[in-house]
């Protein structure tokens, strides 16, 4: 619970002067620092006098009348705060600002650009289900070098080994399905389908060609057959880390949140180092408002890699739920050095500069964001925050 005491310190510490030249409002600050709240409330019960559509004035009164337990009177300021900006919440609320930005779990993709990649051909993985069928181990040694090639987006090199292969009955299976994995790098997701059902078809009690065939199936959006094959995966090989991975993944784009914070377990149970299992499982844990234990999770991952960059995004998200917003544009400056086009960073930077009053450089970065990628609910943020209408920051 450390985090929430945190939290807690800069909300009471600070209260978000955002509009700290006018009188009413700084000196209602200065005096709930001093936790003179009668004299707070003077103050900002003035200024909402003079100023009836500050939304960020109700907000701040709200947190007065909470802590004096006036619970009645803070949820209608809350109220009134919502119905003159409905985005106000995420200056003064943890779980609200943390729906808010963009998470960016790993997923599995084709694009080279971007960080928080998947990729499905995860080698120690790859070797245990090969060795449920092949216990001479006569393809270690193949599947290593494709798989490196594979990994290191030396797309050719991977095709060259594979085409020196005659294929046969007893390596039909692998063959297909490496075949299949280098089609799905190149982004050929229905070539890369074919191949892998050929790998089963070689050989069904090989598990991982399930887990990419259902892969597949996801990014075509055919989500039931994902799910049906990560399952069967899972009944071949049910101590294979990735399985429980992708399945969690699944279930999160199907809204079944609960199964998904179960799977994610599951996988870090196997292996407790699993990095973007961590991360997607951390991040899940925030989305379903259980924010402290989200970030305790992330806070001990980023501690034992701390300059991995895609480190650099979740500090700066972490900056950003904790009202750091400085230090969040900090971070996202420093990712976004090494992947500008990331949509993503482009966002939550927008957000944290408007937080900070720096109004137009962060619709500046919003709109950078919707021009590489259109997002409606973004756009309907940026027509909120970015509009001469917009009351409040």
């Amino acid at each position: 619970m450390k985090y929430f005491y945190i939290y807690t310190l800069i909300l009471f510490t600070s209260l978000l002067n955002l509009n700290a030249q006018d009188q009413w409002i700084k000196e209602g600050d200065n005096h709930f620092k001093q936790l003179n709240t009668d004299k707070a409330l003077q103050a900002y019960s003035k200024h909402i006098e003079l100023n009836p559509a500050d939304a960020i004035a109700y907000i701040k009164r709200s947190k007065v009348y909470e802590f004096t337990g006036r619970s009645q009177e803070a949820i209608q300021d809350r109220q009134m705060a919502q119905s003159i900006n409905p985005y106000v919440l995420k200056h003064v609320d943890p779980i609200y600002r943390t729906q808010l930005l963009s998470k960016k779990p790993f997923k599995y993709d084709s694009e080279n650009n971007l960080g928080f990649k998947k990729s499905p051909a995860r080698l120690e993985d790859y070797l245990t289900s090969i060795r449920k069928i092949d216990q001479n181990l006569s393809y270690d040694s193949l599947v290593v070098t494709i798989i490196k090639y594979l990994n290191d987006q030396n797309i050719d090199a991977a095709r060259n080994s594979i085409a020196a292969i005659s294929i046969n009955k007893n390596n039909a299976s692998i063959i297909y399905d490496l075949d299949g994995l280098i089609n799905f790098q190149e982004g050929n997701i229905s070539t890369a389908l074919d191949q892998f059902t050929a790998a089963i078809e070689s050989e069904p009690y090989f598990s991982i060609p399930y887990h990419n065939r259902a892969i597949c199936f996801k990014l075509l959006g055919q989500l039931e057959n994902a799910e049906t094959d990560l399952e069967t995966a899972i009944g071949l090989d049910d101590n294979i880390s990735i399985y429980y991975f992708s399945l969690a993944k699944l279930y999160e784009l199907q809204g079944k949140k609960l199964k998904a914070k179960e799977t994610y377990a599951q996988a870090i149970n196997l292996e407790e180092d699993y990095y973007e299992a961590l991360t997607n499982y951390g991040l899940l844990l925030k989305g379903l408002g259980e924010i402290d234990e989200g970030i305790e999770l992330l806070y001990n991952l980023i501690a034992k890699d701390y300059d991995k960059v895609e480190n650099l995004f979740l500090k700066g998200n972490m900056h950003f739920i904790y009202g750091n917003y400085d230090e969040a544009i900090n971070n996202f400056d420093d990712y976004l050095d090494i992947y500008q086009d990331d949509h993503d960073a482009l966002f939550n930077r927008g957000l944290s500069e408007i937080l900070l009053q720096n109004q137009d450089e962060g619709c500046k970065d919003i709109r950078s964001s919707l021009d590489i990628e259109y997002i409606p609910s973004r756009v309907r943020i940026h027509d909120s925050l970015c509009t001469s209408a917009y009351n409040g920051l």
